[in-house]
């Protein structure tokens, strides 16, 4: 995956007035009483089948509270919009680690706010969709219109939005997310390294049991470490001693909860209670911590 790729996916660049968005800094007993919080749905699959792209490219949304949560926090979608580049460029788009081309952007493809409560995420439509060609700032547009028709709508709530790009296989959608995040430590300029985990990351949705190394019926043992390309950011995967059923998708949510909420904001992040029985969690840190005044490591700096 070109590193080229994975800024231009999660970095913006501000050509369009913007909002101002708030740093995410909950203290410790905020972050530990959302514990129990919802993760996002897994959604059905989509499909489009009154559009082709002989059809009107006309921009259309659809609104669902069900499938895409009720009452999304607006200054954060709007927050979240604000982080997608407003680059015209016609761009390639498919899922990782289907043998793709580097060249191709990597979905699932999710961008959130910075307090992690709203998000817009690019998805395929069709079963038998493999790639799609879009503009980032067509998604940007489509966020636009989804945060005025559904999210400030007479029913505040997600949705999804279709007819995107140039060949109308790209969806967008609205989703509300509640993160169990807690930021600590400190990213020098090396945070720019952990795009390339989140762009490379697996995301399947294949359900599994994770666990300690050596534990009968584990199938992901942990734990686990995953490095960026370069050694700079590390991501790590810990249970707390139980087995527990999940799925990649749910670490690559989790990760891009710990990105958008704390790697963005130079610092680095735990995510705790993934996992049906929520015995498991990650951890983002520098592959080498910036050294403090004083000797101290700043991985190791408490929120």
């Amino acid at each position: 995956m070109q590193p080229t790729a994975h800024a231009l996916l999660f970095t913006a660049t501000f050509l369009l007035p913007r909002v101002v968005c708030s740093p995410f800094s909950p203290a410790r007993t905020d972050t530990l009483s959302m514990l129990n919080g919802n993760f996002s749905s897994l959604w059905p699959k989509i499909s489009n089948t009154t559009n082709s792209p002989s059809d009107t490219n006309s921009l259309r949304t659809e609104c669902s509270g069900e499938h895409f949560g009720l009452n999304p926090v607006i200054s954060d979608c709007l927050c979240a919009r604000d982080h997608i580049s407003p680059d015209f460029v016609q761009h390639m788009w498919g899922v990782r680690h289907t043998g793709l081309p580097d060249t191709f952007f990597p979905l699932p493809y999710r961008i959130m706010g910075n307090r992690g409560l709203c998000f817009f995420q690019a998805l395929l439509i069709g079963e038998d969709t493999r790639t799609a060609r879009a503009s980032l700032n067509q998604i940007r547009q489509a966020a636009d219109k989804l945060i005025f028709d559904c999210a400030t709508g007479e029913q505040s709530q997600g949705g999804i939005a279709l007819n995107i790009g140039g060949d109308n296989q790209l969806a967008v959608a609205l989703g509300t997310y509640e993160p169990t995040v807690q930021c600590r430590g400190v990213f020098g300029p090396e945070w720019t390294s952990c795009r390339d985990i989140l762009g490379d990351m697996p995301a399947y949705k294949t359900e599994m049991v994770f666990g300690p190394r050596g534990a009968p019926g584990v199938q992901q043992p942990l734990p686990l470490r995953i490095e960026s390309s370069d050694d700079k950011c590390l991501l790590q995967i810990f249970s707390t001693g139980s087995l527990d059923s999940s799925r990649w998708y749910r670490m690559w949510e989790a990760m891009t909860a710990v990105f958008s909420m704390c790697i963005r904001g130079r610092r680095g992040g735990v995510f705790w209670g993934i996992g049906d029985l929520g015995s498991l969690f990650l951890t983002v840190k520098p592959q080498n911590p910036v050294t403090l005044p004083g000797g101290g490591s700043a991985s190791n700096a408490q929120s």
